[in-house]
C-alpha cells in the first residue's frame, strides 16, 4: 500500500508540475520538491526490496489512472487535459534527472 500511494503522489506532482500552469509559480518550488521526496522514498523501497520493482511496474497504469483522477479532481481541470496513457516509463519517473 505504501509504494502504491507514493507512485500516485508522485504521479499526481508531477502532472500538477506540466498542466495546472495557473499555480505553478506560486507552487512549483513545493512540487519539484515533493517529486523529489517521493522518488526517494520509493527508491528506498526499492533499495531494501528489489523486487518490488516488478510489482511496481505492474500497477503504473493503475497508479498513473489513479493519479490523473485525482489530480483532475483538486486542479478543477478536465479530465481530458492530461494524457489517457502514463506520461513517462516507470524508468523516467524514478530518475531525479528527468522532469521534476
Amino acid at each position: 500500500k505504501k509504494l502504491k500511494n507514493l507512485l500516485r503522489r508522485l504521479f499526481e506532482h508531477l502532472l500538477k508540475l506540466k498542466y495546472w500552469g495557473s499555480e505553478i509559480q506560486r507552487n512549483e518550488d513545493h512540487w519539484r520538491g515533493e517529486i523529489f521526496n517521493f522518488r526517494k522514498q520509493i527508491q528506498d523501497e526499492l533499495d531494501d526490496s528489489p523486487s518490488l520493482r516488478v510489482y511496481l511496474q505492474q500497477i503504473l497504469n493503475e497508479c498513473y489512472q489513479d493519479a490523473r483522477k485525482s489530480t483532475s479532481i483538486m486542479t478543477r481541470l478536465p479530465l481530458d487535459i492530461f494524457p489517457e496513457g502514463a506520461i513517462a516509463s516507470f524508468e523516467q519517473i524514478l530518475d531525479e534527472d528527468w522532469f521534476g
